[in-house]
């Protein structure tokens, strides 16, 4: 058990905490902290393509081969309440809203590898300067902090950079995406034989993904996953 945890188990029995839901008390430490009520209403992202994440029981096109990346993880559907979630982690810098997002990925993540299997590094998408200017901090990087204290692995918020601004995705159709995005992120450096997760808060059409994930490969990284809270279908 990390340190981190047993402080907030001591915190617990002092100040116990409530359902980020409904409020009702918890009685014990929750991970991610709901009751069992409200875990299990969740949208929960569990019959998903492995490979995109993208539900296969709705709309599922495109060539999943094609992707540069071996594994995209999104435990939740965007749909309420986790739409509401990932705008305030956005939109706010809402902690207690990213700290939800950020314990149900961890939760899929343990589910999903073996321990020797996890990457070496998490990289999170970085933001235009613009962009972070303006909200005043990376979503991203703060969800893989998060991710990455609890799995005991290294954050790197300087390993990609992005190169230009871009236009905001929602809104733009697939090639719209993928055409907006191109060109945009660069590797700081070479690497070898490195197993990278790229972290995001929410994968659409997975132009961010793709483009990011490329990146790294050309860089020299021999594997890059995708580990994104909540999993969205573009129109």
């Amino acid at each position: 058990m990390s340190v981190v945890r047993r402080i907030e188990e001591l915190l617990h029995h002092v100040l116990p905490e409530l359902c980020g839901l409904c409020g009702q008390w918890l009685r014990e430490p929750m991970r991610p902290a709901l009751c069992g009520h409200c875990l299990a209403s969740l949208p929960w992202n569990d019959n998903a393509c492995m490979r995109c994440a993208a539900p296969l029981d709705g709309p599922h096109a495109g060539d999943c081969e094609s992707l540069p990346y071996d594994l995209a993880i999104c435990p939740l559907r965007y749909s309420e309440p986790v739409t509401g979630w990932v705008l305030d982690s956005k939109r706010r810098g809402g902690l207690p809203a990213t700290r939800l997002l950020a314990d149900c990925l961890t939760s899929t993540v343990f589910d999903v590898y073996d321990r020797s299997e996890l990457p070496t590094l998490l990289v999170p998408v970085p933001l235009s300067w613009q962009r972070r200017v303006y909200r005043g901090h990376n979503q991203a990087l703060i969800l893989a902090t998060m991710v990455g204290r609890e799995l005991g692995l290294r954050v790197n918020g300087r390993a990609l950079r992005r190169d230009r601004h871009t236009r905001i995705q929602p809104g733009l159709s697939p090639g719209e995406r993928k055409r907006n995005l191109s060109g945009a992120f660069s590797s700081r450096r070479r690497w070898r034989d490195e197993h990278i997760a790229i972290i995001d808060d929410i994968l659409t059409s997975g132009a961010t993904a793709q483009a990011t994930a490329s990146c790294l490969l050309e860089a020299g990284c021999q594997r890059v996953d995708v580990w994104c809270a909540a999993r969205a279908m573009s129109s």
